[in-house]
C-alpha cells in the first residue's frame, strides 16, 4: 500500500554532469522510500539533461522531474529555488534530500524558508522512528 508523500532528492548538476553526492543521496533515499513504502523521485534542473535524467532512474529514482531549459544550464539560486519550491508544493514529499555542497548550502535554506519548514544541515545520518 503506497502512502502519500514520496522521498525526493535534489539532483545537483554542474556543467551538464550530475554531482556524485546525488548518487549517495539516491542510495539513502531509496532506503527511506522502501521503508516508508513510497516512491523515490528526483528533481533535475539544467539544459540538455535527458541522458543524466535516465541515469537517475538507473541509480534508483522511480521518477525524475526534469526541468530542461537554456536558462537553467548554470546554477541560478532564484530560478532553481522558484522551480523547486513550486514542485515541492505540488508533490508534497515527506522528505527532501539535498547535498551539503556549495550549491546545496546556498539553495537548501532558501527552499526551507519559502516553504516555512525546518532544515537539518550537515546531517551525516538519517533514520526513521519505527514508532511513527
Amino acid at each position: 500500500m503506497k502512502r502519500d508523500g514520496d522521498v525526493m532528492v535534489f539532483a545537483e548538476q554542474e556543467d551538464g554532469k550530475v554531482h556524485p553526492v546525488t548518487y549517495e543521496l539516491l542510495g539513502k533515499g531509496r532506503e527511506l522510500a522502501d521503508r516508508l513504502k513510497v516512491d523515490l523521485s528526483s528533481v533535475l534542473l539544467g539544459y540538455q539533461m535527458e541522458e543524466e535524467a535516465r541515469e537517475l532512474i538507473y541509480y534508483g529514482s522511480d521518477k525524475v522531474f526534469l526541468y530542461d531549459h537554456p536558462s537553467l544550464k548554470d546554477f541560478d539560486v532564484v530560478r532553481y529555488k522558484t522551480n523547486i519550491v513550486e514542485l515541492l508544493r505540488e508533490e508534497k514529499p515527506q522528505i527532501f534530500l539535498i547535498g551539503a555542497t556549495h550549491i546545496g548550502r546556498t539553495l537548501g535554506p532558501r527552499i526551507a524558508a519559502a516553504l516555512e519548514t525546518g532544515l537539518t544541515a550537515d546531517c551525516i545520518e538519517l533514520d526513521l522512528d519505527e514508532e511513527g
